[in-house]
């Protein structure tokens, strides 16, 4: 019986603080191009990448610069879905060490112009290693593109 009352309430509590807990968005859909989706977090990495390309500090841009921003690397992410599902329906292949070469090249282009390139990095929470994920996604796409262009 004890077990039983035992059981019960724990049950009724569980039940309790799950109707009580809040749902926190993680991230959420800004775009689909065919069934290639785009988060929102895929557009602020993006935006911080272009900054810092720039020589720029993402921390630093105002409100009114940040949602340009935002504006303008949506619409860049959406052409590139589409010109590379374009390039996909094309059948047409990226060579894996032109996209390496390109991806060393912009990631020494990124390290040269900005001398605080770490302090920059953990400014905006990413490591190397994802901007250079980030470079080999976009590189990629890019390459696309261009051999598509060449077609």
């Amino acid at each position: 019986m004890i077990r039983q009352t035992f059981i019960l309430v724990s049950c009724l509590l569980t039940f309790a603080c799950a109707a009580r807990a809040e749902y926190q968005t993680l991230d959420r859909i800004v775009a689909v191009v065919d069934d290639q989706i785009i988060l929102a977090s895929d557009v602020e990495q993006e935006l911080s990448l272009q900054v810092l390309q720039r020589g720029g500090d993402p921390a630093r841009l105002s409100s009114g610069q940040r949602e340009e921003y935002a504006r303008q690397t949506l619409e860049l992410l959406i052409r590139s879905k589409i010109l590379l599902y374009k390039a996909k329906k094309d059948t047409i292949k990226v060579d894996d060490e032109q996209i390496e070469e390109a991806v060393r090249q912009q990631m020494q282009q990124v390290k040269e112009e900005n001398p605080n390139f770490q302090e920059l990095l953990k400014s905006q929470n990413t490591t190397e290693r994802e901007l250079r994920d980030t470079h080999q996604r976009l590189g990629r796409t890019g390459l696309s593109i261009r051999q598509g262009d060449l077609a």
